[in-house]
């Protein structure tokens, strides 16, 4: 299994603000995956896979063919044929998209490198083999996605990677509220608490409550109170249904997440698993990574409409 772990010049760091003609001392045994829908052939790091510098050079991209080159790769997708003969070092260059779907397209593309390297037994970390990252200087949103996508994957097992990214996450949504005071408590009220528009007095909407089990009972939920989990005014288990959460008010003011359009969430996470991480309020995250690492193989429909991704 190819393990992505970036200690070029910099401990366990990612490099950033590069350009090719900046990328040197890449090793003779080194191969080469650049993720580049702009990749220019005439750059320097070009003339030097031509002059035979490295050993092969993979681009991932929507360029046209080139002329045939020996190990020279171009596709549109990252394919299992491409890593088949790979030894020694790996260097994965990136060059930062603009829009969501190219991001998108570069992160699902880095998990393809690391499922087709699993299923090739590929280990490239024997010995003083490392692997590189690196990613292009650009005007972009993304690039601490591509970081956490490329330091997720570094992680051996699957529910370490679901950590990363599920940590990242509620990082992310914490920072959003705090930066931006949507809620803008005062004296232990929102906003929406003293406008009157909330179904509670105090604590905003940090309530916990369970489902009826009778679908025709009067309230659809019972036993409302506030939520054991806050601490000190703070969710002390990370619960990214929670974080997702917003209120009637806040929604009004064009304020909600949706998890397919989270970047991380999108790429890494399946339907099921999106239904999984917005719908199960007041879980712990222990919890809720355990579900999203459950196996079930009933239809989308079925699985929706049995709530079987409740916990």
């Amino acid at each position: 299994m190819i393990i992505i772990k970036f200690t070029i010049y910099k401990k366990n760091h990612v490099l950033r603000n590069y350009t090719y003609n900046d990328i040197s001392n890449i090793p003779t045994n080194a191969s080469i995956i650049c993720f580049d829908n702009e990749f220019n052939f005439n750059n320097s790091l070009f003339d030097r896979f031509i002059n035979g510098e490295f050993n092969k050079l993979i681009i991932i991209s929507n360029q046209k063919e080139h002329k045939n080159y020996k190990n020279l790769y171009i596709s549109k997708y990252m394919q299992k044929r491409f890593l088949k003969d790979i030894k020694g070092n790996l260097v994965i260059i990136i060059n930062p998209a603009s829009t969501y779907n190219e991001a998108k397209s570069i992160i699902k593309n880095l998990i393809r490198l690391r499922n087709f390297s699993k299923e090739l037994n590929l280990n490239i970390k024997l010995g003083n083999n490392k692997i590189y990252g690196i990613i292009l200087k650009k005007e972009t949103t993304f690039e601490n996605d591509f970081i956490t996508a490329l330091t997720a994957l570094n992680k051996p097992t699957l529910e370490e990677i679901y950590i990363k990214i599920y940590d990242n996450v509620c990082d992310f949504l914490d920072y959003e509220f705090k930066k931006n005071n949507y809620c803008d408590f005062i004296n232990n009220q929102c906003f929406a608490n003293r406008e009157k528009t909330s179904a509670h007095s105090a604590m905003g909407c940090c309530y916990s409550f369970k489902f009826s089990q009778n679908p025709f009972a009067k309230e659809l939920l019972t036993n409302v109170k506030q939520c054991q989990y806050l601490n000190c005014n703070k969710c002390s288990i990370k619960s990214i249904s929670c974080k997702l959460f917003t209120c009637n008010s806040l929604q009004k003011k064009g304020i909600k997440y949706d998890t397919h359009e989270i970047l991380l969430l999108d790429c890494f996470f399946n339907n099921k698993q999106h239904l999984i991480l917005s719908k199960n309020f007041f879980k712990t995250k222990e919890e809720i990574i355990s579900k999203l690492l459950e196996k079930n193989y009933e239809p989308y429909f079925l699985y929706y409409i049995k709530g079987k991704y409740r916990i």
